[in-house]
């Protein structure tokens, strides 16, 4: 089975597969996931961000260099990785080194859902996830930045299936905006949401030193809210705000891929908005992209 990773900043990856047969017609099935995501700004430093998972771990200095790979080491106690860098015209820029450690923080969360229906076969969850603090460093062209306080989770879920013939694996729709709004230089403004588990979070990064986020922003197929509160060097709040407020829309049906069990769905959005800055006035959002992923996975087999 070949591991399956959903899109961009939300990592949510197979680590372990344990089956195990059961009474009558249902069959259980075990597995592990990790991930960690961080949204940094060090001091004197560019903003950073980092997504890592069991299957890829991406890295972007925000008008800077970005890079990602496959080669990725996590485990409930910590990750690592060595991204190879590129510059914005595609030129290499060295390799990022990611150092994180985890420790479990508060009480785990425990989700239930049975059953569903996919065809003629019911489906059904218990997933429990451990959140997890976070200490780490990236280390970049001789610098060493400290990215302690990412967000990072650790899963175990275990999927019962009424069909002994199939295994099933789906991953839960993930929806991304992303925009590029400065001039002359791109890069230079740059607003990223992403919604998962029925909660959203938005950044806005301006430059290498202006940060500002939402914690609590509004993002689904219909529309985008963000209040981004900016942030000093040192995590402060300002009172100071940037207001972001976009229609979504489907552009187009879905498209789909496949190979050999695995299957993805990505319904694409248009967008339509204005991000309001301080200093700034209105930015048009029409230029973001918006995408909606599903990955799952099939695979039949001699039945029970």
């Amino acid at each position: 089975m070949r591991k399956g990773v959903v899109a961009g900043t939300l990592v949510a990856v197979i680590a372990g597969v344990v089956p195990s047969a059961s009474a009558g017609s249902i069959v259980r099935e075990a597995y592990e996931t990790g991930w960690a995501r961080c949204i940094m700004l060090p001091a004197g430093g560019p903003i950073i961000t980092i997504s890592v998972g069991a299957g890829q771990a991406s890295v972007h200095l925000v008008g800077i260099a970005e890079g990602e790979t496959d080669q990725v080491s996590i485990t409930i106690a910590g990750a690592s990785a060595i991204v190879p860098m590129y510059g914005y015209g595609g030129e290499p820029a060295g390799e990022a080194v990611v150092t994180l450690g985890f420790a479990p923080v508060g009480e785990p969360m425990t989700e239930r859902e049975w059953p569903w229906r996919d065809g003629n076969v019911l489906f059904g969850f218990t997933s429990t996830w451990q959140p997890l603090a976070v200490r780490g460093t990236l280390g970049f062209q001789g610098a060493t930045y400290d990215v302690s306080g990412c967000e990072a989770a650790w899963e175990w879920t275990e999927l019962r299936t009424t069909s002994p013939a199939a295994y099933a694996y789906a991953a839960p729709w993930g929806l991304e905006l992303s925009c590029s709004l400065g001039s002359p230089d791109p890069s230079s403004i740059f607003l990223y949401a992403a919604a998962r588990r029925g909660r959203a979070f938005a950044q806005l990064g301006i430059g290498s030193d202006r940060l500002a986020v939402d914690e609590d922003a509004v993002l689904n197929g219909t529309s985008f809210h963000a209040d981004l509160e900016f942030v000093s060097e040192d995590g402060e709040r300002s009172g100071v705000f940037a207001t972001a407020d976009a229609t979504l829309r489907p552009a187009g049906p879905p498209e789909i891929a496949q190979e050999g069990g695995e299957r993805w769905v990505t319904q694409g959005f248009e967008v339509t908005g204005v991000l309001s800055v301080p200093e700034l006035g209105d930015l048009d959002l029409s230029s973001c992209r918006a995408e909606r992923t599903h990955y799952s996975y099939i695979e039949t087999g001699q039945g029970g």
